[in-house]
């Protein structure tokens, strides 16, 4: 089974006091985690009795994961064991904690005041050499064989439960689109410009 980490989002941000501009580049990180309860690839398990909320994410404490709110849900709905593609959107956003006091390096480096939200869309595929009839699944209909993540099986009965646990069974991922983005608040004695999102940099664990 797959979990599925993006242990790479890069925000570009420039900070302008007076005549001196400093720009920031911050990095966050998060998972698509399947679990008993949430999951960002299925509504519902394979044989469509439990369903799963949203997978969200968001770290407690002041640390540079804080502040942040991230949410995964399949585009549309999506039993796990029925499909051989499933497009997850996300949901992000982040609450500036950074203070002008330590030049916005402490926190989570956005500055105290700005909140970052946009959208994304990830599109999971069965790899082109894997079996026929190869789908999405999970390793268990409920319970803790869900936190197990995602799996590739045969579609060999209604509701069918595996792992990605042979050479031909491969995953295919899409570039990471980036939409909606929105930035919001002011920094009081600062001007604040938001530059960019990307460098998605995606990890299977």
């Amino acid at each position: 089974m797959m979990n599925y980490a993006l242990r790479s989002i890069t925000l570009g941000l420039t900070i302008l006091a007076a005549a001196h501009a400093s720009a920031v580049t911050v990095v966050k990180q998060t998972n698509m985690n399947q679990d008993a309860a949430e999951s960002p690839w299925f509504w519902t398990s394979p044989d469509g009795l439990t369903p799963f909320l949203a997978s969200k994410h968001s770290p407690a404490g002041t640390g540079p994961l804080s502040g942040q709110v991230i949410e995964f849900r399949p585009l549309t709905p999506v039993q796990a064991g029925t499909v051989s593609t499933i497009t997850t959107t996300g949901n992000f956003q982040f609450t500036g904690n950074a203070t002008a006091a330590n030049n916005f390096t402490d926190g989570n480096q956005i500055p105290t005041g700005i909140v970052i939200t946009f959208n994304t869309t990830t599109t999971f595929s069965v790899g082109a050499g894997a079996p026929a009839n190869s789908v999405f699944t999970a390793a268990g209909q409920s319970g803790a064989a869900f936190g197990n993540g995602l799996g590739i099986v045969v579609q060999a009965s209604p509701n069918p439960l595996g792992f990605i646990d042979s050479p031909s069974e491969t995953l295919e991922v899409s570039d990471t689109v980036v939409s909606n983005v929105s930035v919001t608040g002011t920094v009081p004695g600062y001007t604040f410009t938001f530059n960019n999102v990307g460098n998605f940099g995606p990890y299977a664990l």
